[in-house]
């Protein structure tokens, strides 16, 4: 390879669009074989990483998750929405190997209210959807939901096989990027939203962190 190993003729630019960016949040995701829950002990285990994002402590939400035997779980915690509409939970994957695509799964509140869509799968810039995501697509996973009033928090659980994202169950070691949204309705009913790591870019992969997978020990 040489007099190019280190040059960008020699990079390999595929593991590199995959990787999340430098200085990239990142946090731990457990590999595991224990049957998951909404309420499994393990949620509480100091080896389940937690990821928190929204900043003001009535505002924060909490990100944990696991690879159980053929799917990720994702669990969030957060407020307890204050309209039974339009406030929602975002679960964003770009895993590689995954098509170049990019997965979004929305919830709400109620068990039923959940959609997905996928962006990248439309390659012809010609094509209405290039760049966008597409709503019709429709994948296979599950929703749990836990409203709490008296503590005022909702506890949002997601079980994504990876046969839904196209992938082999991830190995000790990969890192896959995404990223986590909360949408809230204020007061006044004006729609905010926070996110794990900060959005705004047109391409939104390059605002994603990294999900680091780790056998559990």
């Amino acid at each position: 390879q040489e007099p190019f190993a280190s040059t960008p003729l020699n990079w390999d630019t595929q593991a590199m669009r995959s990787a999340p960016p430098p200085g990239a949040k990142r946090f731990n995701v457990s590999i595991t074989t224990e049957p998951v829950a909404l309420n499994s002990g393990l949620w509480q285990d100091a080896k389940t990483e937690s990821a928190e994002f929204g900043g003001a402590t009535q505002r924060a939400t909490s990100v944990r998750a696991v690879v159980s035997a053929d799917r990720l779980v994702v669990r969030l915690e957060t407020v307890l929405p204050t309209s039974p509409k339009g406030e929602a939970i975002e679960v964003y994957l770009a895993p590689p190997g995954g098509k170049n695509a990019v997965y979004r799964f929305r919830v709400g509140p109620a068990v039923d209210d959940k959609e997905d869509a996928v962006a990248g799968f439309d390659t012809d810039p010609l094509d209405p959807r290039f760049g966008r995501f597409d709503s019709d697509w429709k994948g296979e996973w599950s929703y749990e939901t836990k409203l709490n009033p008296a503590e005022q928090r909702w506890v949002a659980l997601l079980a994504i096989p990876f046969t839904t994202l196209g992938v082999e169950r991830p190995t000790d070691g990969s890192v896959w990027q995404g990223n986590f949204a909360r949408t809230y309705i204020s007061a006044d009913g004006r729609t905010e939203r926070d996110f794990w790591t900060p959005a705004g870019s047109p391409d939104p992969i390059n605002d994603f962190g990294g999900l680091a997978f780790q056998q559990a020990k």
